[in-house]
């Protein structure tokens, strides 16, 4: 999944040996299971490392099961989205999970007995990298972060700084024929060896070369506009001296551009780490600057001539910003122009919202409406079943379900409704409801999504009273593709009722359950030889147990919900990993059917129950048989 390595790519041999050593054993060529980090300011070329360690052969014949990328940023939003795209490229599905918990568990599933290299790029916060690090025993990460305390204690993490002289050379003068070494020397040093700043003068470098001027005076015009914009010798750990450096270099490469300059700072309000597609740019800078299809383009084109991008791709017709330059447009931008303006451009640009024009605008419409201040088109949306149907068939459940979090993180109690918290959550209500009923429906409507409309109906029935979830049930029943099941009578559960959910997925009788003690997960027994991992916020199924060869009567779960003990027909206990799915070890002792099992609060041992009229104590460390506690005359069934 890592993206290919860019043109002007230079090698930075001690950082990169060092990086290897962590992640694959020199003598046998085998991967290393563990977490390590790169650490550095933005733009020090922590992503482009990374990038590098996935495209060396050696590396990829240690994992060769694989290597995933996710890219998190300050505002990863919506986790989960980023949880899943990794779950569909390990299992081609896309299950309609309704918490990162639940993603999670399915991603640590998947990385089960798998060699794999993970690379979680520009960790912000600690919270967002943690659904990253769980399963995998034998699956590797490496993360890039700015801040060493995002990182868990555990995490070898090495430090990304200014490049090496040579390296910082080297990258400067790239596609730069003849001398002037030292010269570029004495700029390269000017630039702090900032790989950023370093790109940028090196696109203005080659654009004016490439222009007939003589590579000294475009050295030296280079120098005197620096000067003119304020950057001289800078302290890269200050950030304020760092914010300062990009202006100054920035503003030298946007000379090259001229009035397209104010078409660059508009990439501001696109989502951080997002590919931008070049259609929805045609729709934003047809209307604020009145460039065609091809000026688009052209336009992308000498950007990343420039280095002013860090990815133009013709392939997907999409581009991609650094962060470092997103920050600093957004403070430009915000000087010229109240950004919520632009944000509302392109949203009219786009027009119908139940006919919106690709997969970006799908996904970010929600993203986009709040930051143009228009939350009350948000929420009418929310209650609108043909944009909800709409949106479904464009994307999936997860995403739908998402857009209800964007409305509450930029919600406000609509005019005309008056009475502060208690009007706010009378105007949710509706809505409340509605996210209940999509989140009950989630796993149906995931496998199959012509169920929307009977499940909508049948879950908002006996929530009539209340005229918007009325009026949404009549427009459901109206636009209701045909033919279609409608329900007459409450016969689904609504949201907000007693019974939470239903877990369904077992084919024969379920004979025994176990909650873990955070209540976050239950384990079930099934007389169909297998054990369910359920999540209780969600309902989902988030793993099954298979390796009983008898019908399984009992299950126990450890304190720490990590581990899982079940009974079975077969004679046989099973210890199980919930954070991966494996087996751990086989418990055998019994000559008869074991009945049922309990774990002592340590987690340090079970006591197993069996129709050959005996119980068993068994060291779960170890898998050894302690003793057996016989005197009973008949089955011992718990």
């Amino acid at each position: 999944m890592a993206e290919d390595l860019p043109e002007s790519f230079v090698e930075r041999p001690a950082e990169f040996d060092a990086l290897i050593r962590l992640l694959r054993d020199p003598e046998r060529e085998e991967p290393i299971a563990m977490t390590a980090a790169l650490r550095g300011a933005g733009g020090y070329g922590k992503t482009t490392l990374a990038r590098a360690l996935c495209h060396d052969s050696g590396i990829q014949e240690a994992f060769d099961d694989g290597i995933l990328w996710v890219t998190l940023g300050e505002n990863p939003g919506d986790l989960k989205l980023k949880v899943l795209d990794l779950v569909e490229v390990l299992s081609g599905e896309r299950p309609g999970y309704e918490t990162v918990e639940a993603a999670a568990s399915r991603l640590a599933e998947l990385l089960a007995d798998r060699d794999i290299l993970m690379v979680v790029d520009d960790v912000w916060n600690a919270a967002d990298l943690a659904p990253f690090l769980r399963g995998g025993k034998r699956c590797a990460r490496l993360v890039t972060t700015r801040n060493r305390s995002t990182l868990p204690a555990s995490v070898r993490a090495m430090d990304v700084d200014a490049m090496r002289r040579e390296e910082a050379v080297q990258l400067l003068a790239a596609g730069l024929a003849g001398g002037r070494a030292t010269q570029i020397a004495a700029l390269a040093a000017r630039l702090g060896e900032w790989p950023v700043l370093l790109k940028l003068v090196n696109g203005t470098l080659r654009e004016r070369v490439g222009a007939g001027e003589k590579l000294e005076e475009a050295v030296a015009y280079v120098n005197e506009d620096l000067s003119e914009n304020g950057l001289t010798a800078f302290d890269e750990e200050d950030a304020r001296q760092r914010d300062r450096a990009v202006a100054a270099t920035v503003a030298v490469s946007l000379k090259a551009i001229g009035t397209d300059s104010v078409r660059y700072e508009e990439l501001a309000i696109f989502p951080e780490d997002v590919a931008i597609p070049l259609s929805t740019l045609e729709r934003l800078w047809g209307e604020t600057g009145g460039l065609s299809r091809v000026k688009v383009e052209k336009l992308c084109e000498k950007l990343n001539r420039l280095s002013l991008l860090l990815r133009f791709d013709l392939a997907t017709r999409s581009i991609r910003l650094h962060d470092v330059m997103r920050t600093y447009l957004g403070g430009e931008l915000a000087k010229r122009i109240d950004p919520a303006r632009l944000h509302a451009t392109l949203l009219d640009a786009w027009g119908d919202a139940r006919r919106l024009p690709d997969d970006y605008a799908w996904r970010w419409v929600a993203y986009h409406l709040r930051e143009a201040g228009r939350t009350e088109g948000l929420r009418a949306l929310l209650l609108d079943f043909s944009f909800l149907r709409a949106k479904l068939e464009a994307t999936d459940v997860t995403a739908l379900l998402a857009d209800y979090g964007v409305l509450r993180s930029g919600a406000h109690v609509p005019l005309g409704i008056e009475g502060g918290v208690a009007a706010e959550a009378q105007a949710d209500e509706p809505l409340r409801l509605i996210q209940g009923a999509l989140q009950l429906s989630a796993h149906l409507v995931t496998r199959h999504p012509e169920q929307f409309a009977s499940q909508m109906v049948g879950r908002l029935l006996p929530h009539q009273e209340l005229p918007a979830v009325q009026q949404f049930t009549e427009s459901v029943i109206v636009s209701a593709p045909r033919p279609w099941l409608r329900p007459l009578e409450p016969g689904l559960h609504p949201p907000g009722t007693a019974l939470v959910r239903t877990l369904a997925g077992h084919s024969s009788a379920v004979t025994g359950v176990a909650v873990s003690g955070d209540g976050r997960r239950a384990v079930s027994a099934s007389g169909d030889k297998t054990l369910k991992v359920w999540d209780l916020e969600t309902g989902l199924e988030v793993g099954t147990l298979a390796g009983h060869s008898g019908e399984v009567y009992g299950v126990a779960v450890s304190g720490d919900g990590r581990r899982a003990v079940s009974a079975s027909g077969d004679k046989t206990l099973k210890v199980w990993d919930l954070e991966t799915g494996l087996e751990v070890r086989t418990l055998a002792g019994h000559s008869s059917l074991v009945t049922g099992v309990a774990v002592s609060g340590d987690g340090r041992r079970a006591v197993s129950a069996s129709e050959d009229q005996t119980l068993k104590v068994w060291d779960l460390q170890t898998g050894l048989e302690l003793r057996t506690l016989a005197g009973h005359s008949g089955p011992v069934p718990a």
